[in-house]
């Protein structure tokens, strides 16, 4: 997946040491040309990466390249846990410390999708020099974008050392950028009793929901079936005939009602409603 239609995703991700719950993961350099005009080469951190495992350093992670505001505010909000060369620059993945102002503000914005540059700061680990667009030292992929660009030189860094990598507003890079924010796996397994118990609430809701519909749509059908009873027992004449087969109509219709089905009721309209219709029957059988 290209850099330029990469989506920024949900997910869970891999955790490296424990306590490491709240994981963010991106590319840090696209390996083009930035906007200041300077460029890192894709082989740039081969001879850093090969130095000694990430896992024996501390690259940490930052707001801003440390410039944030605030009176005695560190500007670490993380550590980076890995790093490595891929098509689309250098990848990067990295845990969100818990509890300070920085990172707590950096992890909602990121939530919100409000925040999603990345920048690194190095070290160049020997002199960089200008070479102009039609340098074949230059991937060709540069080139094309040097010349699409009308640039007609740029800055490069053969060899760098990574110092840090920052989450940013304004990336110089403006292909660097996260792809994925999530939790590690063992808060969401410390998460799932959680889950369960209120997947379990919302079933019992249900349920209970259910029940209450159904004793109230059975103590209606009782009455009704009583009242076509009291019907019956006083239409002595003829014209109560159509009133107590309505309302047996009204009894069956009830029954299903709950499904959404039509019934025989909803076949005879009825004039004033069904309360007006039962209160004329009732007057008709006092009577």
């Amino acid at each position: 997946m290209s850099i330029e239609r990469a989506r920024f995703v949900v997910e869970g991700l891999s955790a490296s040491g424990s306590g490491e719950f709240r994981k963010v993961r991106g590319i840090a350099n696209s390996f083009r040309v930035m906007r200041s005009g300077r460029l890192i080469l894709p082989t740039a951190l081969h001879e850093w990466l090969a130095a000694a495992p990430l896992a024996d350093r501390h690259v940490p992670l930052l707001a801003q390249h440390g410039d944030v505001s605030g009176a005695g505010m560190f500007a670490t909000i993380g550590k980076v846990t890995a790093v490595k060369i891929v098509p689309d620059g250098m990848a990067f993945e990295a845990s969100l410390a818990n509890g300070t102002p920085a990172a707590e503000e950096a992890w909602g914005l990121i939530g919100q999708g409000m925040l999603r540059g990345v920048s690194i700061g190095w070290n160049p680990a020997n002199h960089g020099r200008w070479l102009d667009a039609t340098s074949l030292d230059l991937p060709e992929a540069v080139r094309e974008q040097m010349q699409s660009e009308g640039r007609s030189e740029v800055y490069v860094y053969p060899r760098i050392d990574l110092v840090e990598i920052s989450l940013v507003d304004v990336p110089d890079d403006p292909l660097a950028a996260l792809t994925a924010r999530g939790v590690s796996p063992e808060l969401a397994r410390a998460m799932e009793p959680l889950r369960a118990a209120v997947g379990d609430a919302l079933r019992g809701i249900r349920r209970d929901v259910r029940r209450l519909v159904r004793d109230e749509l059975g103590r209606f059908s009782n009455w009704m079936s009583e009242w076509v009873e009291d019907c019956r027992i006083a239409a002595g004449d003829p014209s109560m005939v159509r009133g107590v087969e309505y309302a047996e109509a009204l009894l069956a219709d009830s029954a299903v009602g709950c499904d959404g089905h039509s019934g025989r009721a909803a076949e005879q309209p009825v004039e004033g409603g069904f309360r007006a219709e039962i209160e004329r029957w009732t007057r008709a059988a006092e009577e």
